[in-house]
């Protein structure tokens, strides 16, 4: 004999982040004319596409101009956790914030979100 029958669905993580103000773009930050104590800001939102509530925290990687003055909604990246529902949203801020003494350069980093299925 054997078993089977019913299909079961389990519930699936899936989310995006895109521009808060296009939904259709992924956010990509580009601060060409960044200046010393400059502040940046760019407003993203994260969507969870799945059926399970999300758990979610970033990592930046890349040069320590981004490692040490990312922020996410005005605290640094590092504190960052949030949990969304299905179907949910979130706008959140992406900001920079250039100390003074950093040379001038090219310097590039990545912020990555991710997320854990939670209750």
């Amino acid at each position: 004999g054997g078993g089977g029958g019913g299909e079961t669905s389990a519930p699936s993580i899936s989310f995006s982040v895109t521009k808060a103000s296009d939904a259709e773009k992924e956010p990509e930050f580009r601060f060409n004319s960044a200046r010393p104590g400059e502040a940046l800001k760019e407003s993203i939102m994260l969507k969870n596409n799945g059926t399970s509530k999300l758990y979610m925290e970033s990592i930046v990687t890349g040069n320590d101009l981004f490692r040490n003055n990312l922020s996410i909604d005005e605290k640094n990246w590092r504190t960052f956790k949030t949990t969304i529902l299905p179907a949910g949203t979130k706008n959140t801020d992406v900001g920079l914030t250039v100390p003074a003494g950093v040379s001038a350069g090219k310097k590039t980093g990545t912020l990555t979100f991710w997320a854990v299925k939670t209750q």
